[in-house]
Parts: C-alpha cells; structure tokens; sequence
C-alpha cells in the first residue's frame, strides 16, 4: 500500500510494535486510540501488512506480493477491515447497497488519515452492527489460521451493544495466528470488558512540523497556506488534509457570516446563512463550518488576551480585531463553549437548524 509508506509522525507507536514484532512477542489484540487524524487506521494498515506480508521478514512489509497488493483491493483472505456503516435503506436494494459500503472501505485503506463520508447516500448513524461481527466469526470457523489473519475494526467505539457482545467472545478465546486491531476516538465508550483484554497504545496528536510534512506528501500547498492549515488542524493531519480542499474558503466565510449575523442581531443574514449551510452537504459540512467557527472564537480569546502571536488564522488578523473593536464586551471564552456544545449536538444528529438557531442566541449572550 503505498499510503502506507509515509505514516507521519508516531515514532514511539513504530518502535513499539517493531520491538514486540521482531522479537515474537506481539498481543493477539490491540487498542490504538486517538482523535481524529492522527494516524491510528495508517498504523493499523502497516502493522496488518508486516503480519501478513510473504516476502519481507522485516521492515513493514514490501508492499509488492500478492498478499500486500491483495490488502490493498481488500482481496485478502486473511484481513477484513471493518468500519461503521450506516444501514441499509428499506426502499435500497442489497445490490446498490454493499458496493457503497465496498467503496467507502476501499477509500478509508487507500487515505487512511482522512474520514469517509456516506452521506447523501446513505444518511443514518454509522454503527458497527452484529451482522459485521458475524461474518468476522464465519470467517474464524471457515478458514484456519495457519497462514495468518487480521481483523482491523475502525471505530471500535461505534459497536452497538449486541455485536459488542458478541465480539467479546471472540476476544476472550482468540484464534491462533490472529490478531486483532482496534482503533478509535473514544475509548470510554468501549465495554471495559473488551479494553481489557487489548493492549493499550495512545497514537498522540501531531506537532505543526509533522502536520506541514504531511500536507507537503500529500498536496501541493505555499508554505503560508500549510502553516495556516497545520495551526487550524489543532494536531490532526486528518482534519489538515480535510481543510486543504477547495471547500475551505467557503467553510470559512460561513462561519465569519454566521458570527457576524449572530452577533449584529440581523435575523435575514442569519437565515440567509442557515439556509444555505442546510443546502450544502449536510452534517460533515456544517460540522466543518463549527470547527472553523471554534477556531475563530479562540483567535478572539487570544487577540483578547494580548496573545496576538498565537492566532491560527493568520491571514484574517485584520477581520478579527475589527469584531473585536466592533463588539468589544465580547466574552470568547462563553463562546468557545457554546461552540463546542453545538459540535458535539451535531455529532449526535441533532436537528441542524435548531442547533444552528440556539448557538447563535446564545452568541449574543455572549456580547451583552
């Protein structure tokens, strides 16, 4: 897999496995957690690649067997990767279903650092549901493990209480010549049962300096565009790469819009921006809009505090003084939270408009 070439940063996760790699002493399951971005799924590749690779006994495996090439297509018999899905549509037959859930998989091994997107095909919550549990075990009866197996479940944390169940057992008497690898966002929302009985590794956030490399692998960028992006990615080359499309600029003026509306009171301007973020692609973009939004209210907090140098929209210090002179009993801090509350409504698919409307008011809260 040639993403898999450049993990970007994450050395003491590289050294851990190599050392339990190289000297046979690797778990039969893993728990690599992080935030978003940081590179947990690309580390999870790499390791399935070595422990499945034909041709190569040490490095990451070469890449150019059958079996590293078979992984890459998700052809190979002995790796599954499993991710949250939303379910199938009653009025979507199975036939246009299964390849979207194909193609999001395929997409999520080939840019392992940036998040799959379903929507506007599939619009219900992504789970980890018993059906996908079943066929990991299917698998476990059907095929032996002499040559090797590895089973890769991205976002462990979205089991659903049933296939959570269930995958414990497999965990409790694991097969031989097989391995598990866990990754996710949220930890505490996996069963302790399950964490248990994984090996902890924490993937850390990425500094500016390995976020920058990344984006210059990966995207053709000046060096003002990938320091402004590595500051906003808040340690995710993920979330980087996410703002490095041409999307961003226009995240950017939504979220300015709706700050400037909020904070003027001008209920035409707010609708005008509501409406159009409900016309564009959906959660993911209204999402995108609040984290550039949570950005520009802690640029605010920090003008506000004499921390000009720490700014992560550099190239708006301008914008940012002239609210800042405009609204100067603005209270940032009030409204970092009632950003962040807002992300994390959206995050549990509430209503886009209602969360929209109530964190604007409670913007102007923030001004009085």
């Amino acid at each position: 897999m040639s993403s898999l070439n450049t993990i970007v940063g994450q050395e003491r996760v590289l050294r851990l496995f190599d050392r339990q790699m190289t000297n046979g002493r690797l778990a039969h399951a893993y728990l690599l957690y992080g935030q978003p971005g940081v590179g947990k799924d690309a580390l999870a590749l790499l390791v399935a690649r070595r422990y499945l690779c034909r041709s190569s006994s040490s490095g990451w495996g070469c890449g150019e067997c059958p079996s590293c090439l078979q992984m890459e297509k998700l052809e190979h018999p002995g790796f599954r990767f499993i991710q949250a899905a939303p379910g199938k549509p009653d009025s979507m037959k199975e036939e246009a279903y299964y390849p979207i859930i194909r193609e999001k998989a395929l997409e999520r091994v080939a840019n392992p650092y940036q998040t799959v997107d379903f929507y506007p095909r599939l619009r219900t919550l992504p789970l980890i549901g018993i059906n996908q549990v079943r066929e990991m075990k299917r698998e476990v009866m059907l095929r032996s493990g002499a040559e090797g197996r590895v089973f890769l479940v991205s976002g462990a944390h979205l089991l659903n209480q049933e296939a959570a169940n269930s995958f414990l057992k497999l965990l409790e008497e694991p097969p031989p010549r097989t391995l598990f690898l866990l990754t996710t966002t949220a930890p505490g929302k996996i069963p302790q049962t399950i964490t248990s009985r994984c090996q902890i590794v924490h993937c850390l956030s990425l500094s500016e300096d390995d976020i920058r490399a990344g984006l210059e692998e990966r995207v053709e960028l000046s060096p003002e565009r990938s320091l402004l992006l590595a500051r906003m990615a808040g340690g995710s080359l993920g979330r980087a790469l996410d703002l490095a499309g041409e999307a961003f600029e226009q995240w950017r003026r939504q979220a300015q819009a709706f700050l400037e509306a909020s904070l003027s009171g001008d209920t035409e301007a707010l609708l005008d921006v509501i409406e159009s973020l409900e016309q564009e692609a959906g959660k993911k973009w209204v999402h995108d809009v609040l984290m550039i939004l949570l950005s520009i209210m802690r640029d605010l907090r920090q003008i506000g505090q004499g921390l000009g140098k720490r700014v992560i929209n550099i190239d708006q210090v301008e914008w940012l003084n002239g609210i800042l002179s405009e609204y100067p009993a603005l209270e940032a801090e009030k409204g970092l939270e009632h950003v962040s509350r807002a992300i994390d409504y959206i995050a549990k698919n509430a209503y886009l408009p209602l969360v929209l409307f109530d964190l604007s008011e409670r913007l102007i809260s923030c001004n009085s």
